[in-house]
């Protein structure tokens, strides 16, 4: 998933998530699925959340909120292998209070790409920052997501849980290392995590490792340029 530019700590950097594991459980064995995550669209600054969570009936309801007012359209765009990008029916789009907006996807995969489109009176198209959401339909996770912080840069995860447990976020090198741990008590509902930090690695290849109760549950490799 390619990002925009950000300025952190003097100096250019930018995340881009290129695979990830896919399991159909979080107690189930692991299958394996890579995938290629790119976005060379110009990124909107606007934005100030983009984030996703389960509804009752399993379906996916994204959320955004912009920093500023306007005029805007907007449009789902949603991709498999996070290379080819396609709109979606939007026409459920529903404006929340205080500048929130929701959409809900009917018909999600196990793993799903968003990309949110808005375009101005004028106009002018931009692109949010590819969301990548992992959903299970079954154990005590119901949800787990990733993506580059809009403004600091550093790395969200977002996990949605059924009961409390227990979450460590690993980022490490491409030969396992832990470069960063941060532990986190999840409670039952959505949690809210971000890795501290992880904009100022160095440039390079890493993994994102999420454990909940000590077994994996997502594996996406980032790279930093």
């Amino acid at each position: 998933m390619e990002t925009s530019f950000f300025t952190g700590f003097g100096h250019l950097c930018r995340f881009i998530i290129v695979a990830a594991i896919v399991v159909t459980s979080i107690n189930a064995s692991l299958k394996t699925e890579y995938f290629t995550i790119k976005d060379q669209k110009e990124q909107t600054q606007k934005l100030i959340d983009f984030r996703g969570e389960t509804t009752r009936n399993k379906k996916v309801a994204l959320k955004w909120k912009l920093s500023t007012q306007g005029n805007y359209s907007y449009t789902i765009e949603k991709s498999r292998d996070g290379e080819n990008f396609s709109e979606v029916e939007t026409n459920n789009i529903k404006a929340e209070e205080q500048g929130e907006f929701t959409w809900v996807d009917a018909y999600p995969k196990i793993v799903n790409c968003y990309r949110l489109k808005l375009t101005d009176d004028q106009g002018v198209t931009t692109y949010s920052k590819v969301l990548v959401i992992q959903v299970f339909k079954s154990g005590q996770v119901s949800l787990v997501g990733a993506t580059p912080d809009l403004s600091a840069n550093d790395i969200n995860v977002d996990v949605e849980m059924k009961e409390n447990a227990f979450v460590t976020l690993n980022i490490t090198d491409k030969d396992g290392k832990i470069i960063m741990q941060q532990k986190e008590r999840a409670k039952e509902g959505m949690n809210q995590f971000t890795i501290k930090g992880s904009s100022t690695m160095n440039p390079g290849s890493y993994f994102l490792k999420v454990v909940v109760n000590g077994t994996d549950c997502l594996l996406v490799q980032l790279i930093k340029s």
